[in-house]
């Protein structure tokens, strides 16, 4: 939990001035959203586990509480997966950035003019 709270107090602080910049915020959402995930999908296996052995009252007859636990849990499941694509959308934002900004700009660069090279090499004993 500690790291998570390091986490967000390090995507807070980030400002986007720079490539780099819009680098780490990707990277970050990806490592927030991972740990987010594994927590939430965690607890909730948890949960269902400890909802499980719940020996329920007068009024909970007839319904199971092994399917209610897994109905309860499911929602929690779901709101996992939701973090995963959110974490998601942070590398397709990254990738994106390098297909739409970096990669044109190292094209208008162009590439340095040097001699083509043979792949084809010869070594002599000679040498």
């Amino acid at each position: 939990m500690a790291d998570l709270v390091k986490l967000i107090q390090q995507l807070e602080n980030l400002e986007l001035e720079t490539s780099k910049d819009v680098i780490a915020y990707g990277k970050l959402i990806r490592k927030i959203g991972n740990e987010l995930y594994l927590q939430t999908y965690f607890r909730a296996d948890e949960l269902e586990s400890a909802l499980r052995n719940y020996q329920g009252k007068w009024y909970h007859f007839g319904a199971s509480t092994k399917v209610r636990a897994r109905l309860v849990t499911a929602h929690l499941r779901i709101g996992a997966d939701g973090v995963a694509a959110w974490a998601l959308g942070g590398v397709k934002m990254t990738n994106s950035f390098h297909k739409h900004f970096v990669g044109p700009e190292r094209a208008a660069q162009g590439k340095p003019k040097t001699k083509p090279k043979s792949k084809f090499e010869i070594f002599t004993d000679d040498d």
